[in-house]
């Protein structure tokens, strides 16, 4: 090197480099999920998932810019890879940059079939400020970064994106926020409705923005609801009064864990008067 600033050349001259990926996920609804791959020998493979825990696939969000882990797969989830399985037992300690720094038994060194391929899901959304995880201000996460959206183009098109990829349901309004300052990371999106991440949708490029008007994207989005009745009829010892707080709020206790345990459900209380209606409708639930 001749020394900063010193030289006889132009900028049709300028250097570049191409960097090959070494880990990244595929077969999942977006790039920052999916079952992991891992390319050695200028081949990907896939990772057994023995071993495989929150640690290990945190080291895999991070190396690829996808914000958090939100969920371990194993078992193929997203499908049984092809070709070599590189990767066995993981041991990441959180720290490393990359998954082939984990301690691990790599290479093909391992007895692991297709079936235990490992995956991961990766959050890189969300929803601040609202009423609900489903609605706020759009803060999207970049190397290991939180920063906004700016509201110049946001419409209903890229709002419908965003409560699809956060599984919120429809779109019911996009919303403009008066936001703080700090990092804005994406301008102009203009999604077409059929993507599946905003990641996805084109922009003006990370952290390139104006944002003119000072105004963050948000949105306020609405799951499809189904309601529910269950009627039950409590039947308790002589003496033991079924309308005791306490036996009421242990039953519902017992309600909502079994409920909720299938999913994203509310459990509401309502006490029946006429103990008779449900004889009469044919609906009782004996407990």
């Amino acid at each position: 090197m001749s020394g900063w600033g010193i030289h006889n050349c132009v900028h049709s001259e300028d250097a570049g480099v191409i960097c090959e990926a070494y880990v990244r996920l595929v077969d999942g609804p977006n790039s920052c999920s999916g079952r992991v791959e891992v390319r050695h020998d200028n081949q990907w493979g896939t990772v057994c998932d023995n071993g495989w825990d929150l640690t290990d696939a945190a080291v895999v969000c991070k190396e690829l810019n996808c914000g958090n882990v939100i969920e371990v797969k194993s078992a193929a989830y997203f499908g049984p890879g092809v070709g070599s399985v590189w990767i066995d037992d993981a041991q990441c300690t959180g720290s490393e940059a990359s998954l082939v720094n984990c301690t691990s038994t790599k290479w093909g060194i391992q007895s692991c079939e297709h079936l235990k391929d490992a995956g991961v899901t990766c959050n890189t959304v969300k929803l601040v400020g609202g009423s609900s995880e489903c609605d706020g201000r759009v803060q999207i996460q970049y190397k290991e970064r939180w920063g906004a959206v700016c509201h110049t183009g946001w419409d209903l098109a890229d709002a419908a994106v965003l409560c699809r990829e956060l599984d919120c349901g429809e779109i019911k309004e996009p919303k403009s926020y008066v936001g703080p300052l700090g990092q804005i990371w994406m301008d102009q999106l203009a999604c077409t409705g059929s993507e599946l991440t905003v990641r996805d949708c084109p922009f003006t490029g990370w952290g390139v923005s104006s944002c003119l008007n000072g105004l963050h994207a948000g949105a306020f989005c609405q799951k499809n609801v189904r309601k529910v009745v269950v009627r039950i009829m409590v039947k308790t010892k002589i003496g033991v009064n079924a309308n005791d707080p306490d036996i009421m709020n242990n039953l519902l206790d017992k309600i909502r864990t079994v409920v909720e345990s299938k999913g994203t459900y509310s459990v509401n209380w309502r006490i029946q008067p006429d103990e008779q209606v449900f004889h009469q409708q044919k609906t009782t639930t004996g407990l």
